[in-house]
């Protein structure tokens, strides 16, 4: 259920974040035309790109979980291997969402910021 669904990132995705944060903020307090504020722009371009990336890959990853999760629901079975199989995937999914709700927002913090 959406209760489950974790409401703070795992601890190497929240690293990542702050990291991203501290370079957003020094570059909001950089002249954006000296050779610090292009570097700054720059990593954090690139960190843009791979954090798009990443989303692509976690929508691929959601597909491919809703598809097994359609299958399994399809064979209709009650049995405790297909309820197991129904609580892993599930809880994939939550995690997958959870992750994607962080990445979504430093991606739009990143593009607000730089463009």
């Amino acid at each position: 259920s959406v209760k489950n669904i974790r409401t703070s990132p795992p601890a190497d995705l929240f690293e990542e974040i702050l990291e991203l944060q501290d370079t957003l903020e020094e570059y909001r307090s950089s002249e954006r035309d000296s050779q610090e504020g292009r570097e700054l722009r720059a990593a954090l371009e690139t960190e843009q790109r791979a954090l798009e990336q990443r989303q692509k890959e976690m929508e691929a990853q959601l597909q491919r979980l809703f598809t097994e999760w359609d299958q399994l629901q399809d064979r209709g079975e009650a049995t405790s291997q297909a309820r197991a199989e129904r609580d892993r995937l599930l809880k994939q999914m939550r995690d997958l969402l959870s992750n994607r709700t962080y990445i979504s927002s430093i991606v739009n913090d990143l593009a607000a910021t730089i463009t």
